[in-house]
């Protein structure tokens, strides 16, 4: 039986900003017992959703990796998807050696599935390696601005440029233009 109204199927759809005729399709449609609605809302909407209080809708953390530097050297470090998995650059290069190992923990669950004793922490969880790369970011953001400006003058539409240490063949500073903020890749051209 179908236990959604038209008016909650709105309002969980204005929270998604999402059509809420496709919603209500999906909720009619997908059999699983387990299925993604939606997958990076903001801290807003996820408020608004809790706030509605929909039976068998509910709102999880997921964790997401962060690019504080933006898009300095977004073509070298790349990014990874909404499943943590890296699809571009380092981040897939080196994507098993920096996911790090999962850990089991024991909780105690109530009828809804929320947990109310977590009897397990995070000490010993393997947080995965780490990459240190030889690229200088004051070296790097001069390159990205002088290519940038270049790209724009001649009128491009697009260059790259490497800088490297002569003395040790270590890179420095590696730049492509246009550039893109991995924080955001999706909203950006392949």
């Amino acid at each position: 039986e179908y236990k959604y109204d038209a008016a909650r199927i709105a309002q969980l759809a204005d929270a998604l900003g999402v059509n809420a005729r496709d919603l209500d399709k999906k909720l009619r449609t997908d059999t699983a017992k387990f299925f993604w609605l939606s997958r990076g809302v903001d801290t807003d909407a996820a408020n608004k959703i809790r706030g509605l209080r929909i039976p068998g809708i509910d709102v999880y953390r997921d964790q997401q990796r962060t690019y504080p530097h933006g898009s300095l050297a977004a073509h070298v470090v790349g990014f990874s998807g909404v499943d943590e998995k890296g699809l571009e650059g380092l981040e897939k290069r080196f994507d098993e050696e920096i996911r790090g190992e999962p850990i089991k923990r024991k909780v105690c669950k109530d009828g809804r599935g929320r947990v109310w004793l977590d009897r397990g922490g995070l000490a010993g969880m393997n947080q995965g390696a780490t990459v240190e790369l030889t690229i200088d970011a004051t070296l790097q953001s001069v390159a990205e601005a002088e290519l940038l400006r270049q790209v724009e003058e001649m009128d491009a539409d697009g260059g790259s440029v490497v800088i490297l240490d002569p003395r040790t063949g270590e890179v420095l500073a590696m730049a492509n233009a246009p550039a893109f903020d991995p924080n955001r890749y999706s909203s950006y051209q392949p």
